[in-house]
């Protein structure tokens, strides 16, 4: 999956790769579309170094939910089952974690930071996976900040960093 970058030594990438296939996917086809209730590994995908050489990679949180970050590897902690919100929306998704948080965002355009939570009330929880135009690559944006300039989920090229923000 892709996501945008927030400075020009970020990477906005992200690979779609299926963990676990819902009944649904087996039906409608491709797991490289995005599906209600199949999980998916998230994998960065940074132009300037591949694997092994930039080792963290995968999108990843804590056994208990609460830290999210790049990983090295893709296992359970790094498993994200798309939610949609409503029937009616379109490549619109609550990204939840194996905890059963979803990944969130601040609406405040002074707070880049994301983390997770329960059903969120303010909808901070809702992303758009808008397609890169390269196969199973596709931008995450945080749709309840469009007056905002970051409002996509990014990470640095620097493979040292982890970090996972708005951009």
């Amino acid at each position: 999956m892709l996501i945008s970058n927030f400075s020009p030594v970020n990477i906005t990438a992200l690979m779609m790769q299926a963990a676990q296939a819902s009944s649904a996917a087996a039906i409608t086809g491709t797991l490289y579309n995005p599906q209600h209730g199949s999980t998916y590994y998230f994998e960065a995908q940074h132009s300037n170094a591949v694997w092994p050489e930039c080792n963290y990679r995968f999108v990843s949180y804590t056994g208990t939910c609460d830290t999210l970050d790049l990983w090295q590897g893709a296992g359970a902690n790094q498993e994200i089952t798309l939610r949609a919100p409503t029937d009616n929306d379109v490549d619109v998704w609550k990204l939840e974690t194996d905890c059963g948080l979803f990944i969130d965002y601040s609406k405040s355009c002074n707070n880049i930071d994301i983390g997770t939570g329960s059903k969120s009330a303010d909808n901070s929880d809702i992303w758009r996976l808008l397609p890169s135009g390269n196969f199973a690559e596709w931008h995450f944006e945080a749709i309840n900040r469009s007056e905002c300039q970051d409002r996509f989920l990014t990470f640095n090229s620097d493979c040292n960093v982890h970090t996972l923000v708005l951009g």
